[in-house]
């Protein structure tokens, strides 16, 4: 019997049952539809993520420290790299047309062309330098008031900065850059790095490198993301010529990498070349590539993508085998005709692959095309959490969403949707084609002779409807357990989606070393970060009083207060005990371990967080803690935070060791203190009116988690929180307050607008 004929009886077979037909059609589609997602919706949320992400640290891959020419020419003629842009550090230099106290100088770097794009520097007024003698200035400056305008000369004389301990009873203790200096210790401090007026604990010292330049204010940019606030310069920038570049005995290098001929083992080779200058790598760009330094996030982004494909495949070949099989005795009957008048069991098995086949030619355009339209609708609803998530949300702008095509990823669609759909149509062919004649006419070939009893109760009853379906779920057994393996099939995708979104959301920001206390987004609209000021504290009244505002919180944080070790619970020094194993590659004794802990020069920090009445209230109410105790300003208390997290990025180990963590180890620590209600912690802060430690013992009145916590913050970290009212808040601040006036807190009000009665959006707030 020819094969066309075969196929024709096929065609009219399908045309003649066109419910099933559109169902298995449906089922092909919707893996199609699955696989794209996987794909393309991968190639797209990487593309839009790392879109996103470079606003944040630039576009960038690598940067390289301090190498030489020769270093540079190894680097470049690297397979993997892609682009090389040259960049220095000048130092800093007096601005004298500064006209804040806090900001008198300027920190001059030198860029080459590309770095001005990587480094995501927007030119606001001007133009861009083209020489070594031009620079943009940072708009920060101006906003500051700073006498200085395009076509200004500035002349700059570099130099670099340092501190040295002057006080011989105390040590100077900056926890944010977890520095202590001693009496007589000499400390370079990072760019970033405040200035202090002339004091009894530090003095400042400039190493000036001999380099003088007379430069010209060309343009005026955006303030760099790299620029600090706290930071005692403004950043200025002028542009580098390989001319410049030849001159230069060491400089950074900006490296752009081409991503499809990474290897796996490629941060290393950079480390070879380098030796042991400094390397970044810019693993918020890189970490959804699977392509970043760290071997933790590679390896779970190729886990994921494998996972997923197999995980189809097998859900695919199991719901279009079931469309198949549940047709199993009509299918029986037509194929059964043709092999009467000759068809073999080979042609019989063409049969159910051409009809399998015949739907797939269809389903892949269809699935395709709907997967790309899946792809873009999700990426557009999700894209604002993953922003949230990764902590990037300031950077998602408005706009449709780029579906990232690529034709490799076309063609892996089609060649595994093929495979799927053989497989998924070879079992039901292989059984067809095996069966007599006479059986597939009959249709019993798979009958057995069994005898069903009579329901009679259902008889007595009246409810024979109930015994039609009751019979026909039994003697049609292979459908029912065919419709319900396709359902639960559908709905274990569903939740193995979910979980994986949630492995990778945790997973990334555990890597990604979040470490901070954050109020919940999701109910205030608008943060204001507010300095301690006259001028400022009229501008929060008029916030709160403004047409358009529901509600305010005041919100004050504090990391500068310290207490002693032992405050900590012994929960939380075995999962540090754990994680310096983990960077020495054994067990450390006890006593080893303890060793190590006291000669650490880091102070033990807690985070402090003072919220306003109204808020305190409420917090209280959640953690069935007594609101007059915590509001009792002439005995200090606090709600203690016990959820904390420790791992082996937030707790890094490597500079101290000289050896990487064995693997990435993250824990949840339940009880951050051992510490009883009622009992005291004896918190101390530094005071630089009195030059020295002051104790301020706070009460323990209640203990928070992150779940009771959850309609008001999150908290993430391995220091310990705490919760204060304002007033406490405020009695610590004027301990720390320093004599510019500031007092190292962080003052912050919570906005959140009025809505009309009509369910829409109010008016903004009006402000004079």
């Amino acid at each position: 019997m020819r094969k066309n004929i075969v196929y024709y009886v096929t065609r009219q077979y399908m045309k003649m049952n066109k419910k099933r037909t559109f169902t298995a059609f449906l089922g092909i589609v919707f893996m199609v539809l699955l696989m794209t997602c996987v794909f393309i919706g991968k190639d797209t949320a990487v593309g839009q993520l790392e879109q996103v992400a470079s606003q944040k640290d630039g576009k960038w891959h690598v940067v390289l420290y301090d190498i030489t020419g020769k270093e540079r020419e190894e680097v470049e003629n690297l397979t993997e790299v892609e682009k090389t842009a040259v960049s220095v550090d000048y130092g800093f230099t007096e601005f004298a047309q500064s006209a804040n106290k806090k900001h008198p100088y300027l920190n001059i770097k030198a860029y080459q062309k590309d770095c001005f794009d990587w480094m995501n520097i927007e030119l606001k007024s001007g133009r861009l330098p083209e020489n070594a003698k031009e620079v943009v200035i940072s708009e920060a400056a101006l906003e500051d008031g700073a006498n200085i305008t395009v076509g200004d000369t500035i002349k700059a004389e570099y130099f670099t900065r340092s501190i040295t301990g002057i006080n011989k009873e105390h040590d100077s203790v900056f926890p944010l850059d977890n520095l202590i200096i001693k009496y007589g210790e000499t400390v370079k401090v990072p760019q970033h790095f405040p200035f202090y007026e002339e004091n009894d604990y530090i003095k400042e010292n400039r190493d000036y490198s001999g380099k003088k330049q007379e430069l010209t204010v060309v343009g005026v940019i955006e303030t760099p993301g790299y620029e600090r606030s706290y930071g005692a310069g403004y950043t200025a920038i002028a542009m580098l010529d390989e001319k410049e570049i030849t001159g230069l005995d060491q400089f950074n290098l900006s490296v752009k990498l081409d991503l499809e001929k990474l290897s796996s083992t490629y941060e290393s080779t950079f480390q070879e070349i380098v030796g042991e200058h400094e390397i970044d790598f810019n693993d918020y760009v890189l970490a959804f590539s699977g392509k970043s330094s760290d071997s933790t996030l590679n390896l779970l982004i190729s886990v994921l993508t494998i996972f997923f494909v197999a995980f189809i495949m097998f859900a695919s070949v199991f719901l279009i085998y079931n469309l198949f099989n549940m047709s199993y005795e009509e299918r029986s009957r037509y194929l059964g005709m043709l092999s009467s008048i000759g068809a073999t069991g080979r042609q019989k098995r063409s049969s159910i692959y051409y009809e399998a086949f015949c739907l797939l030619i269809f389903a892949l355009p269809a699935g395709i095309l709907s997967g790309f339209g899946i792809v873009k609708m999700g990426m557009t609803v999700i894209l604002p959490f993953l922003g949230k998530m990764m902590r990037l949300e300031q950077y998602i702008e408005g706009g449709s969403v780029t579906l990232m095509i690529s034709w490799k990823a076309i063609v892996v669609i089609v060649g595994i949707s093929a495979v799927t759909v053989l497989f998924s149509s070879y079992f039901p062919a292989r059984k067809i084609g095996k069966i007599a004649s006479i059986e597939c006419i009959r249709g019993n070939a798979d009958k057995k002779s069994k005898q069903y009893k009579m329901n009679r109760f259902m008889m007595g009853h009246g409810n024979a409807e109930w015994m039609l379906a009751g019979n026909t779920l039994k003697r049609q057994s292979k459908k029912t357990r065919a419709i319900i393996a396709a359902s639960v099939t559908f709905i274990v995708i569903m939740l193995v989606t979910a979980f994986g979104s949630s492995v990778i959301q945790s997973t990334v920001e555990q890597k990604m070393g979040y470490d901070e206390v954050t109020p919940n987004y999701d109910k205030w609209e608008y943060i204001f970060s507010i300095d301690e000021t006259k001028e400022n504290e009229n501008l929060i009244q008029e916030i709160k009083q403004a047409e358009g505002i529901a509600e305010t919180v005041e919100w004050y944080l504090n990391f500068d207060a310290i207490v002693p070790k032992d405050c900590y619970s012994k929960e939380y020094w075995d999962d540090l005990h754990d994680i310096h194993n983990l960077y020495y590659h054994r067990k450390l004794s006890d006593k080893e371990f303890d060793e190590m802990i006291a000669s650490e020069r880091r102070p033990k920090v807690i985070t402090v967080i003072g919220v306003e009445a109204k808020m305190l209230e409420k917090i209280a109410k959640a953690t069935n803690t007594d609101l007059q105790t915590l509001e009792n300003t002439d005995k200090p208390a606090a709600i203690v935070v016990q959820a904390g997290t420790l791992s082996t990025e937030q707790y890094n180990l490597s500079g101290m060791s000289g050896m990487e963590a064995e693997r990435a180890r993250f824990y949840d620590v339940k009880q951050m203190t051992d510490k009883k209600i009622g009992e005291t912690l004896p918190v101390e802060l530094y005071s630089e009116k009195e030059d020295k430690t002051v104790s301020f013992p706070i009460q323990i009145a209640g203990y928070a988690n992150n779940e009771q916590l959850s309609e008001f913050m999150s908290v993430h970290g391995g220091n310990m929180c705490i919760i204060v009212s304002v007033e406490t808040a405020k009695q610590i601040g004027k301990v720390t307050e320093n004599s510019d006036g500031t007092n190292g807190m962080v003052r912050d009000v919570l906005i959140k607008t009025a809505e009309k009665k009509s369910g829409n959006p109010g008016q903004p707030a009006k402000f004079k």
